[in-house]
């Protein structure tokens, strides 16, 4: 349990590491140019809120099968009970 808590704490400490480097390099850079942030305009939202959910859900659902379809596959391959065992080991 203590690895996968080591492993989360720095993957958050790698992207907070990352996130800081792109404000300090790519902001700065983008100042420097000239270059201004995108004003967000929030008009029209509403009749866009339904495809980016549904934008959303599939991405969800594609990736949700995905990790499933590895699940299985991987279980399967590295059963040795199971019929598919012997035939598709990896070396």
């Amino acid at each position: 349990m203590g690895g996968v808590l080591y492993v989360t704490l720095a993957a958050i400490g790698a992207g907070l590491v990352a996130s800081t480097v792109r404000w300090m390099i790519v902001d700065t850079l983008h100042h420097w140019t000239g270059i201004s942030r995108p004003r967000c305009q929030f008009i029209g939202f509403e009749q866009k809120a339904g495809a980016y959910d549904m934008l959303g859900e599939m991405h969800y659902r594609l990736h949700r099968t995905s990790s499933s379809n590895l699940a299985i596959c991987s279980g399967e391959g590295s059963c040795p009970f199971s019929s598919l065992g012997n035939r598709f080991t990896i070396r």
